[in-house]
């Protein structure tokens, strides 16, 4: 998994920022990446709960920022 380039964390493991944010880090082509570093079982296992976030790369979305 080292070869993968997935970004830095925002936060500290098991810690969140505490308050309104909007994140403006987010970029859509990221989902993929997150689906290639899984492998396919573990993929199946989170899509009844994130299928549709999973899929939304193929659909045109509009994100904005605050």
């Amino acid at each position: 998994m080292a070869d993968l380039d997935l970004p830095a964390r925002l936060f500290a493991d098991r810690e969140e920022y505490v308050g309104e944010r909007v994140n403006q880090y987010f970029k859509l082509h990221m989902i993929k990446v997150v689906q290639k570093a899984l492998q396919p079982t573990k993929l199946e296992l989170i899509r009844p709960c994130f299928g549709k976030f999973l899929d939304s790369h193929r659909h045109c979305l509009f994100i904005g920022k605050r």
